[in-house]
Order: C-alpha cells, then sequence, then structure tokens
C-alpha cells in the first residue's frame, strides 16, 4: 500500500496536519518534539482498525485538547489496482466515507464503508506482516513476530530454493553471515559492539520512559487546568447571576423605600391640611358671631329708634358699640390673611424639609448599597482565595493589589527573595503577612488605597 495524503484534525493537540507524501521514493517527515509524528502512523491504525461509534481506550485518548470537537482522519492512498480516499470522524458527529476511484467508481458510507476498506486491505496486502513491522516511538525494538507471515516464508523458502531471479539474492546468505560477524565472535560471543549499542539502547530505553512519565504528568496538569478553567467560567457565570439578582432586590428595594418615603410625605400633607382646615373653621365660626353681633345692634337700634326719642344717647351709644364691633371685625380680618400668610410659609418650609429629609434617605441607601456590594465582592475574593495554597493567594494578592515582589517586600518590611521564597512554595509565609495582604486589599476596594487616602 502506498499512502499518498494524510489530513489529521482535532486530533489530541494537533490542531489541522496535512501530509502530502512523494509518488516515488522515501518520504521523511520531521520536525519538533510534540508536534505530532507519532500521530501520523498513530492515526492511520486508528482509521482501520475502530468504527467511528467506538468507545476504545485508543479511540478515547484521541479526543482533542481544550476542544470540544471530534477527531477527523482523511486518507488517500494506492493499494493494489485500488486508488481510494477513506475519512472518518469520531465522537462528534461520527462519519465515516469511503470513495474508491479506480479500478471501478465506487461511494460508501457508515458501517458499509468501514467493511469495504478492510477488504481492500485484506485482498491486496499481507495485514499480519504491515502490523508487524509497524514501530511506534516509545516500543522497544525487538524481533517481530513472523509466525504468521505467509508472504514473507514464501519468499524465503523460494530464495532458499536456489531459484533466484534476481542475481543479487546469491549474496543473501554471505550479507546475513557478514551482518552476524559483525555483532558476535567465531565462537558465539558478543562483540563489544553490541554490548555497548545494547547498554545504549537500555538507557534510551529508560530516559524514554522518563520522558513519558513526564508526558502524562503534563498531560493530566493540563486536564486539571482545562477543568479548573471550566469550573473558573461556572463559578463567574453563577456570580454574575448571583449579581443580577441582588441588584433586581436592590432596585426593588429603592422602589419600596421611594414609596414609602412618598407615602410618609403625603400623610405630613394630609395632616397639616387637616389643622389648616380646623383653623379656617374656627376663623370662619369667629367671624360669623361677629357679623351676628353687627346685625343682633342694628336691630336694636332700630328698635330704640322706633320706641322713643328719649333713648338717643342709647341709639348714639349702640352706635359707638357698631363702630367698636366694626372695627374689631377689621382686626379680625386682618389676623386672618396674617395667619394665612403664615400658613403658606410653614407650608413651604414644610415642603423644604420634607425634600431634604427625602434627600437623606436616598443617600443613606446608597451607602448601604454600596456596602453591601463591597462586602460581597470581598466575601468571594476570600472564598476563591481560602481554595487556593499559600504561594498561590501570595501570588494572587500581589497581582490583585499591582504590586511588584519588591514593593510587596518594602510594605512587609521583607527583601524581595522572602517574596519570591512564598510564591515559589519554597516557604510558607507567615499567617500575618496573608491577613496584611487582605487588609490592604479590602482598604482599596472600600474606596481607600493602601496608603490609607481615599481614592478620588
Amino acid at each position: 500500500m502506498k499512502i499518498l495524503y494524510l489530513r489529521l484534525a482535532n486530533y489530541r493537540r494537533t490542531e489541522e496536519c496535512e501530509v502530502r507524501f512523494a509518488p516515488t521514493g522515501l518520504t521523511v517527515v520531521e520536525g519538533p518534539n510534540e508536534a505530532g509524528k507519532t500521530s501520523l502512523r498513530e492515526a492511520i491504525a486508528v482509521l482501520f482498525e475502530y468504527l467511528d461509534s467506538s468507545k476504545h481506550q485508543n479511540v478515547v485518548a484521541v479526543r482533542p485538547v481544550h476542544r470540544d470537537a471530534g477527531p477527523e482522519i482523511e486518507l488517500q492512498a494506492e493499494s493494489g489496482p485500488y486508488v481510494f480516499t477513506y475519512f472518518k470522524r469520531f465522537h462528534r458527529k461520527p462519519e465515516t466515507t469511503l470513495k474508491v476511484t479506480r479500478p471501478n467508481p465506487e461511494n460508501h458510507t457508515g458501517r458499509e464503508a468501514h467493511e469495504r476498506a478492510e477488504a481492500i486491505l485484506h485482498e491486496t496486502i499481507d495485514i499480519d506482516l504491515w502490523k508487524a513491522l509497524s514501530i511506534e516511538q516509545g516500543e522497544a525494538i525487538s524481533q517481530a513476530n513472523l509466525s504468521k507471515q505467509t508472504a514473507l516464508s514464501a519468499a524465503l523458502d523460494k530464495a532458499a530454493g536456489g531459484h533466484s531471479t534476481d542475481p543479487r539474492e546469491d549474496s543473501l546468505s554471505d550479507k546475513v553471515w557478514e551482518e552476524y560477524r559483525r555483532y558476535f565472535t567465531a565462537g558465539g560471543s558478543e562483540k563489544k559492539e553490541l554490548q555497548e549499542t545494547q547498554k545504549s539502547e537500555r538507557g534510551m530505553e529508560t530516559e524514554v520512559a522518563s520522558l513519558e512519565r513526564q508526558l502524562q504528568a503534563l498531560e493530566k496538569d493540563i486536564d486539571r487546568a482545562a477543568k479548573l478553567q471550566l469550573d473558573l467560567g461556572r463559578s463567574e457565570k453563577q456570580k454574575q447571576e448571583l449579581e443580577k439578582h441582588l441588584a433586581e432586590y436592590m432596585k426593588s428595594l429603592d422602589e419600596i423605600k421611594e414609596l414609602e418615603t412618598v407615602l410618609e410625605t403625603a400623610q405630613l400633607k394630609l395632616d397639616l391640611a387637616r389643622k389648616s382646615e380646623q383653623a379656617a373653621r374656627k376663623e370662619k365660626e369667629r367671624r360669623q358671631e361677629l357679623i351676628d353681633a353687627v346685625d343682633e345692634a342694628r336691630q336694636t337700634h332700630a328698635k330704640l329708634e322706633e320706641s322713643s326719642p328719649s333713648l338717643v344717647t342709647a341709639v348714639k351709644n349702640a352706635q359707638e358699640e357698631l363702630k367698636k364691633a366694626g372695627l374689631a371685625e377689621t382686626q379680625a380680618e386682618k389676623r386672618r390673611k396674617e395667619a394665612e400668610s403664615l400658613l403658606n410659609l410653614l407650608r413651604a418650609d414644610f415642603d423644604y424639609y420634607t425634600n431634604k429629609l427625602h434627600l437623606e434617605l436616598l443617600k443613606e441607601r446608597k451607602e448601604r448599597a454600596a456596602q453591601k456590594a463591597f462586602l460581597d465582592t470581598a466575601t468571594g475574593l476570600y472564598n476563591h482565595w481560602q481554595q487556593l495554597n499559600a504561594a498561590e493567594q501570595v501570588k494572587s494578592l500581589r497581582k490583585e493589589l499591582g504590586l511588584t515582589q519588591q514593593q510587596l517586600a518594602k510594605a512587609l518590611g521583607v527583601d524581595r527573595v522572602t517574596i519570591a521564597r512564598w510564591e515559589t512554595g519554597m516557604r510558607k509565609p507567615p499567617r500575618m503577612a496573608l491577613n496584611f495582604m487582605y487588609h490592604l486589599l479590602a482598604s482599596r476596594e472600600g474606596g481607600e488605597k493602601p496608603n490609607g487616602k481615599k481614592k478620588k
């Protein structure tokens, strides 16, 4: 089988990779470590061995890192008389397609495509020999299991029978003995070169095993970081929802307070109006009494004039009383106007102090809302930092304060090296230092700078 083209997408840490192989000769794929070279060989095996719906651990292991997408593998190859393009997507929206262009056009999908690709391989190549000669990075190099390799056995039998078709095959035995004498003495003992090679191989295997352990630890750290990132995202979302609910509750509370203030103002105005009405009624009654007295005096005057001229003196007295009553009425009217002016002045003073009281209540509610928002923020930050270890707390608090290690060391009365050791975990910071940093952060969030001055 000759591979012409291979494309990977969302495969492990590889987002997109495409390799076009030379139609003749040998194609060498090179690149830095962790660039995905080993994934090319692994992807070919996964493509032909597993269905797109498989839950096998080898299929699960190729999920992309930090992406919610399905791994894709596409291969174009020649095998015997066949030229075909084979595609699979695993996990998310699984899909399998096989397009054969030679010798006869064919199109297959799903399980039918998987089974047809297996049939083409079994028809055109020795599957067992192919797998035996495939070596992955990190595997120990040992003798391949050739017990079931009929194609290789037939070729060796033909070479041993003396019916070679190529003159170069006559020297096969000589080349075998030459290679044998390169690594073994005539007595069959291993030469120093072979021993050093084996020793070097064991050292490389140990180093590879160590690197694999480090790689596994790194992958676990990556998975843990991804999980922590998801947890942080969920926490931020919950925080935003809680802040939204809190804002709605505070808005409703302010509306209730405003309505209560309006109600109190209306009640005060109503009481004042009732008192004014009572005063006006009393003034009206007093004026009516004066009017009745004037009427009564007039009636008495008329009776006196009718009864006898001898009562002139009495009439004059009555007229004087009438004048006095008119004067009293005039003074009463003046006092009424003064009382009405005083009432208007009292109403203006009442409106002024009512508005002043309403403004002070609004300022008080605003301060309570700001204090509560600050308390909620400080509590959330404190709970978040309590989940971190001491080194992470020191580093996170320093960044929240916007200080360098030198500035923080100066504020705490230590040197910068001590701060660096705290942040790297080489030394555990004292609790007093952490409490001081929390106090600095709380002062800043509460409207004060770390130096104790109010923000403007």
